[in-house]
């Protein structure tokens, strides 16, 4: 039976549209689409914002050491800061992936992808460190801060939060087997763990796998075509009036109820949030400054110069009517091998 949708003035009906049921009934079936890819990029976003979240109170903190004296609570509250951003983007890694990789076999997953990239050691470590905040302790917060002198009278400081792993590895009985073989592996050897460069590392991997959603059939077939059914749906009936209905056959002034909900705030957000997160490489050593664009690419420039010098056994040499002569070999230090030639593996 086809749906007669219609706008009324003055309690008189003015205008009419008519749709068939079919339509009507794929409204439902097109929302679940929706809700699918809504609640992955939705997830994503939760992910993405208790990253930015947890940078920026390392941020905040490097700043308030350049204007104010240090003291034992403004630590205290950092740590406790520090260990809510953990939990909040450890949470939401988490809810991402069990989301996609459904625990029980009887549900299907969402998104018809390879689910091997969670296999990833780093999201083994984070559920790991996830399951520790959770059932053992908040962690230990190590604060490293330094400033370092530049030329032109300039001075760059640093600042870094890490986990204390000797604390986690007194307390690491407290979780279950599996968590502790993992956490224990990882922090072997170690006096602490960058959360920084750890967030940033996985969130690697989660931006592949989020490339491989918005790939897939679900998400660029389905729900693309049912989201473009709902919004000329949309502009045929609400955005035009249409707001009541009745069936065919049925007397004027029957109504049946309202136009149905179209999901325009969530397919908006998607759209939205599609935008925002394009799925650029990113890479876990990346740092954020607010020195001057000409300190920065002087800096950047230097640090080049100094590589190619390191590559070449770290030495400066001039040359006389074809004899060698080193001119400097301060590049030859193994710290500055061990740092330069490592970006090649």
């Amino acid at each position: 039976m086809n749906y007669v949708f219609y706008k009324e003035h003055d309690g008189k009906v003015i205008a009419t549209e008519t749709v068939p049921e079919e339509d009507i009934k794929r409204v439902a079936v097109a929302a679940q689409d929706v809700m699918r890819v809504y609640r992955v990029e939705e997830i994503f976003h939760m992910i993405m914002s208790a990253l930015l979240e947890f940078n920026s109170e390392v941020f905040k903190r490097a700043d308030l050491g350049r204007i104010a004296d240090d003291n034992v609570v403004e630590t205290e509250l950092l740590r406790i800061r520090i260990n809510r951003c953990a939990a909040a983007f450890l949470t939401s890694l988490d809810m991402y992936r069990e989301y996609l990789k459904p625990s029980k076999k009887e549900i299907p997953p969402p998104f018809s992808i390879s689910v091997d990239k969670f296999k990833d050691s780093r999201f083994m470590v984070c559920k790991a460190v996830r399951n520790y905040i959770q059932h053992v302790s908040t962690v230990g917060v190590n604060i490293s801060w330094g400033g370092c002198l530049c030329a032109c009278g300039e001075k760059l400081c640093s600042f870094s939060v890490s986990a204390d792993a000797s604390e986690m590895r007194r307390n690491i009985d407290k979780l279950n087997d599996h968590s502790r073989e993992i956490l224990n592996e990882f922090i072997e050897g170690k006096t602490e763990i960058n959360l920084y460069e750890m967030f940033n590392s996985v969130v690697d991997v989660l931006s592949d796998i989020q490339k491989d959603v918005r790939a897939s059939t679900e998400y660029a077939v389905q729900y693309k075509n049912n989201a473009m059914f709902l919004e000329q749906l949309h502009e045929r009936l609400r955005e035009k009036g249409f707001l009541w209905y009745r069936y065919e056959g049925d007397d004027e002034v029957a109504c049946r109820g309202e136009a149905p909900y179209l999901y325009e705030r969530q397919r908006e957000m998607i759209s939205f949030l599609s935008r925002r997160y394009r799925g650029g490489q990113t890479v876990n050593k990346y740092y954020a400054t607010t020195a001057p664009q000409e300190m920065v690419h002087r800096m950047a420039e230097a640090d080049r110069i100094v590589e190619r010098y390191v590559k070449d056994n770290g030495v400066v040499a001039e040359f006389d009517k074809g004899a060698r002569k080193i001119t400097s070999s301060q590049f030859t230090t193994k710290k500055m091998r061990d740092w330069y030639l490592q970006k090649e593996s």
